[in-house]
């Protein structure tokens, strides 16, 4: 008797707890479906989430359709942003620690791939290809090219790095609220980076008959200089990536060396602690090394006003949710020029309409706060300034370029930024129509030894826009009325 009543005590618990799970799913799930302020973006993981999939019974029977709608209901799911705090606090007492650090996996920034672009099988498709095609593929690969292809001069090989770690290259480990992103870049990669650099340096300067200077920059991390020494065999040698990358480059770029100067410095806040950039401080010691090659009087950072936005939490911690990044949170300070500035900004899908815009975002605060340079990532950004020595730069680079632009603005007459992930018009196009004389290529040493990054340069001379289908309904049919 008293079994058979235990018995019946388990199966009205069993029925009251699914009961109360079942309530639960309901009340929640018509929550989602009523809710009617769906968030478009996550400031928290600092992207743009997914949107309503259209529906038609074609996307319906391959599945897409659900996938879209599975994902969509996911990503604007009530409270959605302080349900991930609670699981990442949650997770912060699991997962792969060490000692006092903990290691997260490849970062977002360095392997998103904009399918948007053509890949590298597209690119020797199109009519006019600019760059030599033994620069079009990995070095590894190059072998099996043409004989008959045409050769650019390229300087002597030198003794490579070594390439433990690669598969290592953009993760992240925090240790003590700081995070870092571990360098695993091999030396093929850096050889391909160098090798399509030295390549623009010999087209550009027969395409402007030696009128054109061309400079290469790419900007070490803070993993190099401020990783813990316990830590330190995680990470690949960014002096000898740099040496190797180097070794690839002729006498027709001019490489800026700027390492041992952020060495000298590394002390000072050069890095971010929860993201991946630099600060303007990093970026201004940078600028005046770029001055010595480039043969310029660099400004002066102790007469400039400085202002800072606090509180910023930056890509690190999107990524890793670490809560000791809290108390660990950054400053972004920027620096007001002292000449006249006239800034046009060209966005996505715009190649050919500019937007008066200030030199700075000073709108960005918080998370958003590194966007303060430049107005954040835009295929085109142009600043005349009222200096008239007739120096004009283009600049090629990725996110982390935007903080040193703005010094540029104190040395030149003009300065033309060309994001190479969202440039939508041909690169020599733009030169002409701003009619630089002289070339800077930007980037962190991670995005040189990526290959969609590498991949990005190679087709700059090719990129159009072709606009959506249903835009170009749109404008047929206001046209018509």
């Amino acid at each position: 008797m008293r079994k058979i009543k235990h018995s019946f005590i388990k199966l009205i618990a069993a029925a009251a707890n699914t009961l109360v799970v079942v309530y639960f799913l309901c009340v929640v799930g018509v929550i989602a479906l009523l809710n009617p302020a769906r968030q478009t973006v996550s400031v928290i993981e600092k992207r743009e989430l997914a949107q309503e999939p259209e529906f038609s019974f074609s996307a319906l029977a391959e599945g897409s359709y659900t996938k879209g709608l599975s994902e969509y209901f996911a990503d604007t799911f009530p409270l959605r942003d302080g349900l991930i705090k609670v699981g990442s606090a949650i997770k912060e007492h699991m997962g792969f620690r060490l000692g006092g650090a903990k290691l997260y996996g490849t970062a977002a920034n360095e392997t998103h791939i904009d399918t948007s672009f053509p890949t590298i099988d597209t690119i020797t498709e199109n009519q006019e290809m600019l760059l030599p095609s033994e620069h079009l593929l990995p070095p590894e690969q190059t072998e099996e090219k043409s004989s008959t292809a045409p050769v650019e001069s390229k300087p002597e090989k030198k003794e490579t790095p070594t390439e433990e770690l690669g598969v290592r290259n953009g993760s992240v480990l925090t240790c003590d609220g700081v995070g870092f992103t571990l360098f695993g870049g091999t030396s093929r990669m850096g050889q391909w980076y160098g090798e399509v650099i030295n390549a623009y340096g010999n087209i550009l300067k027969d395409r402007y008959n030696g009128n054109m200077r061309v400079y290469n920059l790419v900007v070490p991390t803070a993993v190099e200089f401020n990783l813990p020494k316990r830590y330190q065999s995680m990470t690949n040698s960014q002096r000898a990536s740099l040496d190797n990358i180097k070794s690839y480059i002729g006498e027709n770029v001019e490489w800026v060396d700027i390492y041992d100067t952020l060495e000298q410095h590394k002390d000072e806040y050069l890095f971010f602690r929860t993201d991946h950039h630099w600060t303007s401080l990093g970026a201004y010691y940078a600028y005046c090394e770029f001055a010595k090659t480039a043969g310029f009087e660099p400004i002066d950072i102790q007469k400039l006003e400085k202002r800072t936005r606090d509180n910023f939490l930056g890509t690190l911690y999107a990524q890793t949710q670490d809560s000791k990044m809290l108390d660990k949170a950054d400053q972004v300070n920027y620096y007001i020029l002292p000449n006249e500035t006239s800034c046009s900004m060209y966005i996505k899908n715009s190649p050919d309409q500019a937007m008066a815009v200030s030199l700075y975002g000073e709108y960005a605060s918080q998370t958003n706060s590194y966007s303060i340079f430049l107005h954040g990532d835009n295929p085109v950004f142009v600043i005349d300034t009222d200096i008239k020595n007739g120096r004009k730069i283009a600049v090629v680079k990725e996110s982390y370029g935007n903080a040193m632009i703005p010094f540029l603005a104190a040395s030149y007459e003009r300065v033309v930024v060309i994001d190479q992930r969202y440039l939508q018009k041909g690169l020599y196009q733009v030169l002409e129509q701003f009619g630089v004389n002289e070339m800077l290529f930007i980037n962190n040493i991670l995005a040189a030894h990526t290959p969609v990054r590498i991949q990005e340069i190679i087709d700059l001379p090719n990129r159009t826009y072709q606009p959506k289908p249903q835009i170009q309904q749109q404008e047929q049919a206001l046209e018509q009325q």
